[in-house]
């Protein structure tokens, strides 16, 4: 089976899903489990080695270790799902765009902590300070303008509805870096509507020219004190509403203090991502 897939088209490989049959494949077929023995060292060498993985699976099988790490990608948790995800990036187009559309009509909404480990996909690599900057959007093909609208229709077609709790899933992280605010918060209401506690010195905050890190960290407190729906209102409806560039001084330093914060929190982590979007 391996041999077989040195002649197959990227879409044929990307059609390789890892079920219960191709895992019992892989137990048969030795150059299937070299591949997913390589695989599975990479994973425990990344979680419990002291040194990073030097030469990834990805690198030394190529296409043909894409049905594993797609698996991984999609539901395998923390030093796994990380791993795939990069592998996934390492591949390139036209895996990633696969990867990427096949994720989204999986319509996962099991995030969890599965949230903060998305982070991987949707923030930018940065190797170092003067180094390359690698942008996830170009990595999955979404520069296309015809690719990007066809992924965030089908990201759209696949929501849960939005008073189900299954909603917040990988379609709304997806949709929400990608700027598509009202397919996932609804459209902006009138001011009336997006008053809550502590707007009064929230407005006083917003209107620093000059915040010092001590006022940021107030804010910070003041917004977490929020209920999740009028934390929603301060990133979508009042901060969420600045045109890209013309981000207020409080605004920038705001964010940045979000985005700073590694916690792994879901609900730090989910504003971590949306922060670094806005910036």
């Amino acid at each position: 089976m391996s041999k077989l897939a040195d002649s197959f088209s990227p879409q044929e490989i990307s059609q390789l899903e890892i079920d219960d049959v191709l895992r019992d494949r892989l137990r048969f077929d030795p150059q299937w489990q070299e591949i997913a023995q390589a695989i599975r060292q990479d994973i425990l060498q990344a979680k419990w080695g002291s040194d990073p993985v030097k030469n990834p699976a990805w690198k030394r099988y190529g296409a043909k270790a894409y049905p594993l790490l797609s698996y991984y990608a999609s539901f395998g948790d923390g030093t796994r799902q990380k791993y795939g995800v990069e592998g996934i990036r390492s591949l390139g187009k036209p895996y990633t765009t696969m990867w990427l559309r096949q994720q989204i009509k999986r319509k996962i909404t099991r995030m969890g902590g599965y949230r903060a480990n998305y982070s991987s996909l949707f923030e930018n690599d940065r190797s170092n300070l003067f180094g390359r900057v690698t942008f996830w959007e170009k990595d999955f093909g979404l520069d296309d303008p015809k690719v990007r609208a066809e992924l965030i229709a089908l990201a759209k077609a696949n929501l849960e509805p939005r008073d189900s709790p299954r909603f917040y899933g990988f379609n709304t992280l997806f949709l929400g870096n990608l700027g598509e605010r009202e397919a996932v918060y609804g459209k902006f209401r009138d001011e009336k509507e997006i008053e809550f506690i502590g707007l009064s010195d929230w407005v006083k905050f917003e209107q620093l020219q000059q915040p010092t890190d001590s006022q940021i960290d107030e804010a910070i407190a003041l917004y977490q004190k929020q209920s999740i729906d009028d934390r929603d209102k301060i990133l979508v409806e009042r901060l969420g509403k600045i045109k890209a560039g013309e981000i207020t001084p409080f605004g920038r330093a705001f964010f940045r203090a979000l985005a700073n914060d590694l916690s792994t929190d879901e609900e730090k982590a989910s504003d971590r991502i949306w922060a670094i979007a806005e910036l």
